[in-house]
């Protein structure tokens, strides 16, 4: 029988081990996304052979696991995928993964003995920008974010100023992050699934979690911040993004100002996905990624 875990931040080193090992190109597959999750969406993990294998036990949603991660060149995918298949027959359950990207479908291929079925999740798959677009919003199709940033700077000249995240602006931020919360407004008192509870977990862990952040203040007053961090050579992640939605244009300058500088050796940023969320869709495509990162359910 499989002994499953909590995760602690103080798993950080291991999980990151891990990772780098397998080689991450989805957000999910990042400590601090794990980490921030793994309260709302029960989140447990056990080790098998050389892999970590995460599994979901939230009531909101069928359980699942994400991808195997560690060193896959060492044969035990196929040993891990078998002894999960074997925990949640035990269970009563379907074996599912989410966030599976397209490496991780290519290696199923290696498993003989079962058979598997693999679905395309648009909602879950990432969006994946050339930083450079990001920062320069040059070119037409971009004509309305550097209007809109515009605006903001023309409307408070000499009253903002975007800052480096500091330890001393952490309660402020969990203070926004609470009345910002979109999954249920500003009276919102949480959920299995509720981001405010994950923004919390990475803004509470700030710096054990290692990342990296940046505030909008008007007038002394936070009103807007960001989190992030790298998720590979090329790549960082945006991971919390937060703004007050009647300041018009903050959203674009807080995006613009952290792209800047927040990891300016990063070839490529993801933005992680939209949920199938209309509205977060369609404010994802209008910065023009250069590419989608897929992700597949697969069912067993």
């Amino acid at each position: 029988m499989l002994s499953f875990s909590e995760i602690s931040v103080n798993d950080k080193e291991m999980f990151s081990e891990r990772i780098l090992k397998y080689g991450a190109q989805a957000s999910d597959i990042c400590f601090t996304s794990i980490y921030m999750w793994a309260e709302a969406l029960n989140f447990k993990f056990v080790e098998i052979g050389g892999l970590v294998c995460v599994i979901s036990f939230t009531n909101t949603f069928k359980p699942y696991c994400l991808p195997p991660f560690g060193d896959m060149a060492s044969g035990d995918f196929e040993k891990a995928i078998v002894e999960l298949k074997r925990f949640f027959d035990e269970k009563g359950w379907q074996l599912m993964f989410r966030r599976f990207v397209k490496k991780d479908v290519e290696r199923l291929k290696e498993i003989k003995l079962l058979e598997y079925k693999a679905e395309y999740s648009r909602d879950a798959s990432d969006y994946v920008y050339l930083r450079e677009d990001l920062v320069n919003l040059s070119g037409k199709k971009y004509d309305g974010k550097r209007n809109h940033i515009s605006r903001f700077k023309r409307e408070h000249e000499g009253n903002y100023e975007y800052l480096d995240m500091k330890h001393e602006d952490i309660e402020e931020c969990m203070a926004l992050s609470k009345q910002y919360c979109t999954s249920g407004g500003k009276d919102c008192v949480g959920c299995d699934t509720c981001e405010k509870v994950a923004n919390q977990r990475v803004l509470k862990n700030f710096e054990k979690l290692g990342c990296k952040g940046g505030v909008v203040k008007l007038n002394g007053d936070i009103k807007a911040f960001t989190v992030g961090e790298m998720l590979n050579a090329n790549t960082s992640v945006t991971h919390i993004e937060k703004a007050d939605k009647g300041i018009n244009g903050l959203y674009p300058f807080i995006n613009q100002q952290f792209c800047t500088n927040g990891f300016p050796e990063t070839m490529y940023i993801n933005r992680e996905e939209d949920m199938g969320t209309e509205g977060l869709r369609r404010a994802k495509l209008s910065y023009h990624p250069t590419r989608m990162e897929d992700k597949y359910i697969i069912y067993f």
